[in-house]
């Protein structure tokens, strides 16, 4: 159904075209207080509803076009996450999303719900890039089975010898322990690509010790990627395995430090991205069919997961370039510049004036 369908109040959020470096990008893009004006997220007349339950969005002003949205969390007191998938970002112009809310008694998503999500339309991904969707999306911020999938195919994780939770940049991420076998499971499943993918996540070096431990292991096609601290160097090398041997990327991951990781694979070469910047690349044969794979040790009981925290997991169908991984990166870490809010208008031709970003933000609007 078109908005607005009795919501009462909408914004325009302009992504700003200096992040996009390329024309045509399909982004997984975060809203947070950083980027949604002041009166949507705490209690007053222009409030949405505690949980988010009536907020929606939109690629265009009359609200025809719905977008896929995840709340992660949303309350008036002012803890906001939420992803929206937008395709189509441009290089050489201003994006733009409108966000619609002030609907009574709407419950899409259910608030307070973990993971609760609106897919409009329901078979879409929130996914990324030209010729990618989606398969996996885990927050990871439950603290125990089932990690949710809210990315709407359903490969919902299972955990042995559970992570901890622990307070991460975005939410909740798991802590991983050295030497131990606790994993993420993911079941096998036909939607989940060898042959083209892009893994993207969040990780956290914890350790100052030697230690080898997985992050990620695909037994289907030998791939898989591991912290690798050997003394006396122990320069905690993020490195993978292409089924025949382990190959050094060269990039010692700091201690004590969030990162944006992506890796993606054409079909014949891999590339490794941190933080927006390419670390490696290079000619790969990973083969196999579609099968389970793990976040942390392996199933077979070995006492090998890594010493670090991980968050925000994706796996999608599909190769991205250097562009899509700057652009990520960013949309994650740099919420606030990369999207910039507008006024809150009321619907019926009422406009609430808003000072701009960083004047006196948060001072009650007058109306025109």
């Amino acid at each position: 159904m078109a908005l607005p369908d009795g919501r009462k109040f909408k914004v325009k959020l302009e992504i700003q075209d200096t992040f996009i470096d390329t024309n045509n990008l399909n982004l997984i893009l975060r809203l947070t207080t950083a980027n949604l004006p002041a009166g949507m997220y705490t209690t007053g007349s222009q409030a949405a509803l505690n949980g988010g339950g009536d907020i929606a969005l939109s690629s265009d002003e009359a609200g025809t076009d719905r977008l896929y949205l995840n709340i992660e969390e949303f309350t008036l007191d002012g803890n906001v996450d939420m992803w929206v998938r937008r395709n189509n970002c441009q290089s050489a112009s201003v994006t733009d999303i409108w966000a619609w809310w002030g609907k009574v008694g709407e419950s899409q998503p259910a608030a307070s719900a973990s993971g609760g999500s609106e897919g409009v339309p329901s078979s879409a991904n929130i996914g990324s890039g030209s010729n990618t969707g989606s398969q996996c999306m885990l927050h990871l911020e439950e603290s125990g089975s089932p990690y949710n999938d809210v990315s709407e195919d359903g490969n919902d994780g299972t955990s042995t010898d559970a992570p901890a939770q622990q307070s991460a940049i975005i939410k909740n991420g798991q802590k991983f322990v050295a030497s131990s076998d606790q994993h993420i499971r993911l079941a096998s499943d036909a939607t989940l690509n060898d042959t083209k993918f892009t893994l993207e996540y969040l990780w956290f070096n914890n350790t100052n010790t030697e230690n080898f431990g997985r992050i990620y292991s695909r037994v289907s096609n030998n791939f898989e990627i591991a912290q690798r601290g050997t003394a006396p160097s122990l320069d905690y090398r993020i490195d993978f395995y292409n089924g025949t041997g382990w190959t050094n990327t060269t990039y010692a991951a700091p201690v004590d430090t969030w990162e944006h990781h992506l890796w993606s694979y054409d079909d014949t070469t891999l590339k490794f991205y941190v933080n927006g910047v390419e670390k490696h690349s290079s000619s790969e044969t990973l083969t196999g069919s579609n099968g389970p794979f793990t976040l942390g040790a392996r199933e077979s009981s070995e006492v090998e997961s890594p010493d670090g925290y991980l968050d925000e997991f994706r796996f999608m169908d599909g190769e991205v370039d250097a562009n899509y991984a700057k652009a990520s990166f960013n949309a994650i870490f740099n919420p606030g510049s990369m999207i910039i809010e507008g006024a809150i208008e009321t619907i019926g031709g009422l406009l609430e004036r808003e000072y701009p970003r960083g004047v006196n933000r948060g001072v009650t609007r007058g109306v025109i």
